[in-house]
């Protein structure tokens, strides 16, 4: 469980540009150890923050979402139908200082529904470019309304990410020791 905590006094991000597919905020300030809110916006994304190891000024936040997937990038989430790709840009300061990432996002039900997909299966899966691989970071449905349900997953680096799911639920597996 994520727990966000923030700090009066700091500025709001601040909305720069924005299309329906990609939005480039500021974000004026960020304490160290801190959450920092860095984007709201486009859809699919509800929120983007960041815990930073040191204090940050001025952070050029770019996200990017796409209907297909990069060309640079071969493969798909395995055994998953992709909802959609997003990226999130930041300088390379920036990246460097993250502590941990967190991004929230929803799911419109009326695509659950036309690709059987199950509201506990959805995953979101960061592009690895040292790896080449896909990562899963599950994600934690928090709520939903008429049209969206809407999930929560922390992540340590932030670049490309994949929306996705499949018709069979996650499985949970607990052990006692």
């Amino acid at each position: 469980m994520v727990s966000l905590v923030f700090e009066k006094g700091l500025e709001k991000a601040v909305e720069v540009a924005a299309t329906a597919a990609s939005a480039t905020y500021n974000v004026p300030e960020a304490r160290a150890g801190e959450w920092a809110s860095l984007v709201g916006t486009p859809a699919p994304l509800t929120s983007v923050l960041a815990r930073f190891k040191e204090p940050l000024a001025n952070i050029k936040v770019t996200v990017e979402t796409k209907i297909a997937k990069p060309a640079e990038i071969k493969t798909e989430p395995s055994g998953q139908k992709v909802n959609s790709y997003l990226r999130i840009d930041l300088p390379p300061a920036a990246l460097g200082a993250i502590e941990v990432g967190h991004i929230g996002f929803k799911v419109d039900k009326s695509w659950l529904q036309a690709n059987n997909i199950h509201k506990w299966s959805i995953v979101l899966s960061r592009y690895d470019t040292e790896e080449n691989a896909w990562v899963a970071l599950p994600a934690k449905r928090v709520s939903e309304d008429a049209t969206s349900v809407f999930y929560t997953a922390t992540t340590p680096k932030f670049s490309t990410f994949a929306i996705s799911g499949s018709p069979e639920a996650i499985t949970q597996e607990f052990r006692v020791n």
